[in-house]
């Protein structure tokens, strides 16, 4: 079991949580590959050799594990890459930026391929690729208070949203359901996370706010002080998980809204701002403020 973990100083670190206790090592090895805070991070969908990373200082990096080094993929002297998505395939980069533009990049040659100004009037906080359904699909979400759904194939200067969903507050999340079903977990300010049920509506004309099924209470204004919580789904899709004041790791059904369990322990100290599913649904991890990871085996 190996976790990846980054911050706001740079850092990028793996931990080998299982590892064997008789070892000498702690399982922590920490990396700092960029300056400044990382907005990004993710392994290869189909393969765990490349780990990418995008942050605020304008560059995207990716850790060789064969070469044990982070190479730099594209560089920017403009932008501020505030969110990021990479597609199955590992063949295009998606990054939004601080002041809500959207920009592709092909990570082998480092070329930006598509670039759409202003898709947001402000800051662009989450960006998602429907990846087991429509991979062609990219949900953004916003601190104008918006989450909008982009047709790929179809992108550039001229090109809108296929679907653009007004809420009261800033959005922090909007997630992809990863069982293919057109569902997007979203995380607003207003004290709610919202599981909306897309499906089949993406086509033609734009629609707007669709309704939430169901509409979850939960505490999301987190305040100044604390990193926003970021709504994300169970490895089989029937539940979201979301970070608690009460420095907890809340779990909601799906289908319900319903709170099935809230993930605690004493050595969790701080609020749990990130959080992290196994791919195989073994193992949750959450992340503090306070620089901690902890892991709740299921």
């Amino acid at each position: 079991m190996l976790v990846a973990a980054a911050d706001t100083d740079g850092h990028v670190s793996f931990w080998h949580a299982n590892r064997d206790a008789s070892k000498p090592s702690d399982g922590v090895h920490l990396h700092r590959p960029v300056p400044q805070g990382i907005s990004g991070l993710r392994w290869g969908l189909r393969s765990t050799d490349a780990l990418f990373c995008a942050s605020y200082d304008g560059t995207v990096r990716c850790l060789n594990v064969e070469m044990r080094a982070f190479e730099t993929l594209h560089v920017s002297k403009e932008h501020v890459w505030s969110a990021f998505a990479l597609d199955g395939a590992a063949a295009t980069m998606w990054l939004g930026t601080n002041v809500g533009s959207l920009c592709a990049v092909d990570p082998r040659t480092g070329l930006v391929c598509e670039k759409v100004v202003r898709s947001h009037g402000l800051k662009i906080n989450s960006l998602s690729l429907d990846d087991h359904g429509r991979p062609w699909l990219l949900a953004s979400s916003s601190s104008d208070a918006s989450v909008k759904v982009w047709d790929v194939r179809n992108m550039g200067a001229r090109a809108g949203p296929v679907v653009t969903i007004a809420l009261p507050k800033a959005t922090q999340a909007a997630e992809w359901a990863p069982d293919g079903s057109g569902r997007l977990a979203v995380t607003c300010f207003d004290d709610h996370l919202r599981i909306l049920p897309l499906g089949d509506r993406i086509m033609g004309d734009p629609i707007s706010a669709p309704e939430a099924e169901p509409l979850i209470n939960h505490r999301t204004s987190t305040g100044r002080w604390l990193l926003p919580f970021r709504a994300i789904w169970t490895a089989g899709a029937d539940a979201i998980l979301c970070g608690g004041m009460e420095r907890t790791c809340e779990v909601f059904s799906a289908s319900t809204g319903e709170r099935l369990a809230s993930l605690s322990s004493s050595l969790m100290t701080a609020v749990p701002s990130r959080i992290a599913t196994h791919v195989r649904g073994r193992a949750v991890a959450c992340a503090t403020g306070s620089g901690h990871v902890h892991i709740f085996e299921v």
